[in-house]
């Protein structure tokens, strides 16, 4: 009885430490999943899913030697499994069960990482498109592979242009860099020239996004007539999100 009763003590002893060691890594598992779904960084989803399995490993092993545990309580106390099973055999499988239990609430508790998706940039045709309202927060990260910096503008619900910057001027994003932003899905952008012509729409989506803007999009742009342009950036600088602008949404 002795042994059974160490058996059982360390049976639970395990399920405690480990229960600590998930409590430490959920909360960082949680803060790198955030940091991925506002940066749509490939290196921060690997960060997070690596902690996310971290997460949901702990248990596991923690099962595999709970288990064995139960099996040598269970030869040592002379029970079959078969017959019926004995007080002390009982002591040893209840933490199996417990460890399932706990297993089963974090596979379903424990949110996974949404894939993220590689989407081309769209043509800026005319008339703009409408961003539409919604409440599903996403993320849309913009890679600038051109040779020029570029300017970001939200297209709000009219199809209308507005800074995203906090100065109240559009974002910009230099060669060779990115831009990720905060959006809702089904919300549209504008990327520009510094000169204002018009090099593609980008629609943020549910599912994160990485959008490229390729240099072949901006040969295109600086081929159309300028004419074709809308009005350069200038005339619009100093337009941000007027607070009692009614109908527009922010992105």
């Amino acid at each position: 009885m002795a042994l059974d009763s160490n058996l059982v003590t360390v049976q639970w002893s395990l399920i405690g430490a480990f229960g600590v060691a998930v409590t430490l890594l959920a909360p960082k598992a949680e803060q790198y999943r955030n940091d991925y779904l506002h940066t749509g960084e490939i290196r921060d989803r690997i960060r997070a899913d690596r902690w996310g399995n971290l997460v949901r490993r702990t248990p596991m092993m923690v099962l595999m030697g709970v288990g064995g545990l139960s099996v040598l309580g269970a030869q040592n106390t002379g029970s079959k499994w078969i017959k019926v099973p004995s007080e002390e055999f009982v002591l040893l499988v209840v933490p199996i069960l417990a460890q399932i239990g706990f297993v089963y609430l974090l596979t379903k508790l424990v949110p996974k990482l949404p894939m993220v998706l590689t989407a081309s940039l769209k043509p800026p045709l005319a008339p703009y498109p409408a961003s539409r309202p919604s409440a599903a927060q996403t993320t849309i990260t913009l890679t600038n592979e051109s040779d020029q910096p570029l300017l970001i503008w939200w297209l709000d619900n009219t199809g209308t242009p507005f800074a995203v910057g906090r100065d109240g001027k559009p974002n910009r994003i230099p060669p060779g860099r990115n831009e990720s932003l905060n959006s809702y899905d089904g919300h549209f952008f504008l990327i520009q020239t510094q000169d204002g012509l018009n090099v593609g729409i980008a629609e943020a989506m549910e599912s994160p996004l990485i959008i490229p803007i390729p240099q072949a999009a901006l040969n295109a742009a600086l081929q159309e007539p300028r004419s074709a342009a809308p009005l350069p950036p200038g005339q619009r600088a100093s337009v941000s999100f007027p607070e009692d602008r009614k109908g527009a949404e922010k992105p």
